[in-house]
């Protein structure tokens, strides 16, 4: 099995976890659509990106020890959806539009970012450095970020955000530096201006 596979596989079935939650605890709620609606939709556009520009990063043959440390970092986000429909969240009208609105901007970062890459590097290998790129070197790991808030927002939970935080710092940090050694060797990364992650801070 390929790790691209084992993601694929994750990310696609939580749509179906979440209705079975919804199912389970018998929620039915504005909130509960809502979430399912975001972070199904997200599993799908993940698994689509995956056949149409795919990273090549996550395309190598991994044995069982890979798969299940793999799994259970992806399995975290499942508690996202649980923790959202067993307690029964309610949100606002207003926090409703500003999850929709974090979503929606993560979407267009993450998946902008990471087509215009593919097909930048299908024709030339070469520092990206305009487009989505022409601040930071990362704005598809920022666009992840604004897609989780914006589950954590729906789970107003402490738990989640450190669940967040632990991936941001376990896996996502240190694949932007794994990337940043790669950088190193074009001429364009000695001069470059653009930030690592966050726009004019990072």
């Amino acid at each position: 099995m390929q790790l691209c596979q084992l993601i694929n596989f994750w990310k696609l079935s939580t749509g179906i976890w979440i209705m079975w939650l919804m199912f389970f605890y018998k929620n039915w709620s504005i909130t509960a659509y809502l979430y399912l609606s975001l972070h199904g939709t997200y599993g799908i556009l993940w698994s689509l990106k995956s056949l149409v520009c795919p990273d090549k990063s996550f395309i190598y043959n991994i044995d069982l020890w890979e798969a299940f440390y793999s799994t259970l970092f992806l399995l975290l986000y499942w508690v996202f959806p649980f923790t959202t429909i067993k307690y029964n969240v309610h949100l606002s009208k207003i926090e409703m539009c500003a999850i929709v609105t974090l979503f929606n901007i993560g979407v267009f970062l993450h998946f902008g970012a990471d087509t215009q890459k593919y097909y930048t590097l299908q024709n030339q290998k070469k520092f990206i450095d305009e487009g989505f790129f022409q601040w930071i070197r990362n704005p598809n790991y920022l666009g992840e970020l604004f897609i989780y808030t914006s589950f954590v927002y729906c789970t107003k939970s402490r738990l989640c955000c450190y669940i967040l935080l632990f991936n941001v710092c376990l896996i996502w940090i240190p694949r932007m530096y794994i990337k940043e050694w790669y950088l190193r060797k074009y001429p364009e990364y000695k001069i470059t201006k653009t930030k690592l992650w966050i726009p004019f801070v990072w």
